[in-house]
Formats: structure tokens, sequence, C-alpha cells
């Protein structure tokens, strides 16, 4: 019996295998380098930067990676050092089906640390104070040697906070001091 029970097993596992293989890889929906507008957190920003309703036309824009101090920045935060803690970036992000999503992972590099939101509602965080205000600083370190990787971070059970045509995605970077030597906030975003 134990025997005909591991040989049932066995082959489950057989076809659990094979049924991974025939899933379809993920997009790469975001990717590092891209535009996004963003804002310096010389001042507080409004309270809805988050969201999809909020008009950003007077924020810069630039590309990912947000940072100074490293060679892996391709938007220059010049004024950050010495000056404030945070940093907010904002992307929208267009899914024409919905339905076809089932799956969904943010990749970050950053220095020191975040909070990602999808459409207003917080996704994903790291080194990041569970109620964060704009002087709110990175909660501890993410040295250089793990910034230079994407970390993953799996946010399938958001995708319900995804609608058809137009999403935002958006990152309040946080650094862990005004004085800190360097800062990199670098999002990609895969689905599938």
């Amino acid at each position: 019996m134990l025997s005909a029970l591991l040989g049932c097993l066995q082959l489950a596992g057989t076809d659990l295998l094979k049924a991974q293989d025939k899933l379809p890889e993920p997009v790469l929906f975001l990717d590092e380098g891209e535009e996004y507008t963003y804002f310096r957190g010389t001042e507080e920003p409004p309270v809805d930067w988050n969201t999809l309703e909020f008009d950003d036309f007077d924020w810069e824009v630039g590309n990912s990676g947000f940072g100074y101090g490293d060679v892996d920045d391709n938007t220059i935060i010049d004024d950050m050092q010495n000056s404030y803690l945070s940093i907010y970036i904002r992307k929208f992000i267009n899914i024409d089906d919905l339905g076809a999503i089932n799956f969904i992972q943010l990749g970050m590099r950053y220095d020191d640390g975040f909070i990602a939101y999808l459409n207003g509602q917080r996704v994903a965080d790291a080194n990041a104070p569970r109620i964060a205000g704009w002087t709110s600083q990175a909660t501890g370190p993410h040295d250089d040697g793990a910034a230079i990787r994407y970390e993953n971070f799996p946010i399938s059970e958001h995708i319900g906070k995804l609608q058809k045509g137009v999403n935002i995605l958006a990152i309040h970077g946080l650094n862990t001091s005004p004085e800190s030597s360097d800062l990199l906030i670098s999002p990609e975003l895969r689905a599938s």
C-alpha cells in the first residue's frame, strides 16, 4: 500500500514538473532606465501623490535608477546629500488584458529603503517604517553589494488592485540619514 502511494506521489510530482515547464515566462513590464516622473523630498508631497488620479505634470522627469554617490545612477539627485531623506517616483503602466495576469513581481535595486504602491495601495517595502512621512528615514541600511542586484518582491496577492487600462506604480525611496554617502531606487516589474 505504501509503495502504491509513493508511486502516485511520484507521478503527481512528474505531472507538476511538466505543468511548470509549460508556464509562460514572465513579461518585463518595466525595465531599468525607463522614464518616470519624480519629486525631491525637500517638502511634503501631496497626500495623493501615489494614486492614479494625481496629476504629476509639474514633477521632474528622469530615467531609473534614481540616486547619487555611485556609478549606477541614471538620474543623479545631486542635491539630496546633507539635505533631505526621500524621493518619490511614478510610472504609468498600461494593461490591455487584465485577465491574462496571474503573476506579478516587483524587482528592486535599492539603497537604503523603499515603499512601493500600485494604484495608491502599498504592495511591497524594505527597510521602511510601517507609517512613513516625508521626513521618514530608512529603518536600516542596504549595503552597496546587495544593491547591485535586483531583489524580488512577489506581489501577486495584489493583482486585484490593478485595473484594465492605465495603472500607476509609485515608489517612495528612503535614505538612512541626510549624511548618507549614496542612494539608489531602481525598479523593474514582471508579470505573466
